[in-house]
């Protein structure tokens, strides 16, 4: 096989470097990435069609899952730097990390050389993808501080580790202020990456949402455009703070943008569906918690209702029926108590006490009636006068009859 092969069959294969180049050697593979190095500095045209830069990150990818391959691409890097701008190489470090996510790799000791720290690169983005922050902090700590003081990745990655664990927002949003402050102009969608991974992976901020927002809408002001990924970070901001059209409308956004069939493409696609199908639910949820609220208040306010309309019935049928017994008592008394008062001052008396009751009956009625709201229902106000004014007719008519025969 030629050299050139290798250029071919990754423009006629769609699969992963590391399946479609697995029948290649590794010294066949170095071979290719010298080759597609010197064209970055000639004018020859690309082999095969295909530019020299992408040729070596996806001979990375292959060459990395072999048995000793992070440090064999580290070695090579080191003896062809700069062949590629600091962003590819991440970018291929990044790849390399997620197709060899739980490898037992051991990590070389750390060198002040572009190789090394690929290689460092390569092990952190292995514990994000894990979710590994204790792993991070563990390795970060056996780097010297120099180094991560000097790399705005490292220093990303030192970032992640404090919002990771933090359950304090404002420790959270201080560390996110700190990561976002410094010049990463070069690293820029990566250092976004990383913070607002972290974010999206600590559920016990209480301000999460927010802050995952505030993280992307910094992106897209320095970007300009926010990546898939990013994308998919703001649709889960949004659902968490309750945005759930704004949050499908997002997902859908950045599912619309992926292409192509490798494992990462197809994983994160699942991703989004579900983020996707978790605003729908939230959003079915809510309003069927809004129908339910306003269906149990309906309810509290008819079972409120009948409760002060059977308060209100004792209370007048216990008024009336008091109102009724002082009359007789009292209309009684005040016609026989006194035999030397005459008929005419009789009558007035009981005239008079029957008005008196009548008209605290008919304040009750009303107050009572009126502490329920319904202004229609003190008209009935008037059958229980009538009773009361009737009974008070019928005595008035027979104590007189009586009065006039004990005169």
């Amino acid at each position: 096989m030629t050299i050139s092969d290798i250029s071919r069959t990754l423009v006629e294969q769609t699969d992963e470097p590391s399946v479609t180049l697995a029948g290649y050697a590794v010294d066949d593979l170095v071979a290719e990435m010298n080759a597609a190095s010197s064209l970055l500095t000639s004018s020859n045209a690309p082999a095969a069609g295909i530019a020299p830069e992408v040729v070596i990150q996806r001979v990375i990818e292959a060459i990395a899952v072999r048995p000793e391959g992070v440090r064999r691409v580290a070695a090579w890097i080191d003896a062809n730097s700069p062949t590629l701008t600091p962003a590819q190489l991440h970018r291929a470090a990044n790849r390399v990390a997620w197709i060899t996510r739980g490898s037992d790799e051991k990590p070389q000791a750390f060198r002040d050389t572009t190789g090394s720290l690929w290689s460092a690169w390569v092990h952190l983005e292995r514990f994000r993808f894990a979710f590994d922050a204790p792993g991070i902090r563990q390795y970060l700590d056996s780097l010297p501080p120099e180094a991560i003081n000097r790399d705005v990745l490292l220093g990303a990655f030192r970032a992640f580790h404090s919002i990771r664990t933090t359950t304090d927002s404002a420790e959270a949003e201080r560390a996110i202020t700190s990561a976002l402050s410094g010049d990463f102009t070069e690293h820029a969608p990566a250092v976004f990456d990383i913070v607002a991974h972290a974010v999206w992976l600590n559920h016990s901020l209480d301000r999460q949402g927010q802050l995952l927002q505030h993280v992307c809408d910094v992106a897209m002001s320095t970007l300009g455009e926010l990546n898939v990924v990013l994308t998919f970070r703001y649709a889960t901001a949004l659902r968490l703070q309750g945005d759930y059209s704004g949050a499908i409308k997002k997902a859908e956004a950045a599912l619309a943008r992926l292409r192509g069939g490798t494992e990462f493409v197809r994983t994160f696609s699942e991703q989004l569906l579900r983020e996707r199908e978790m605003s729908v639910a939230s959003q079915y949820m809510d309003r069927r918690q809004a129908e339910t609220t306003r269906a149990l208040e309906g309810m509290e306010r008819k079972i409120d209702d009948m409760d002060h309309r059977s308060v209100a019935r004792v209370i007048e049928i216990v008024t009336l029926f008091t109102a009724i017994v002082a009359f007789a008592f009292g209309g009684g008394g005040a016609a026989l108590g006194d035999p030397a008062r005459s008929a005419r001052d009789t009558l007035i008396v009981i005239a008079g006490f029957g008005l008196a009751l009548a008209s605290f009956a008919a304040a009750v009625y009303f107050l009572v009636e009126g502490s329920l709201g319904d202004r229609a229902r003190r008209k009935r106000v008037v059958w229980p006068l009538a009773v009361i004014l009737g009974i008070g007719l019928v005595q008035l008519v027979g104590l007189y009859v009586v009065g006039r025969s004990t005169l």
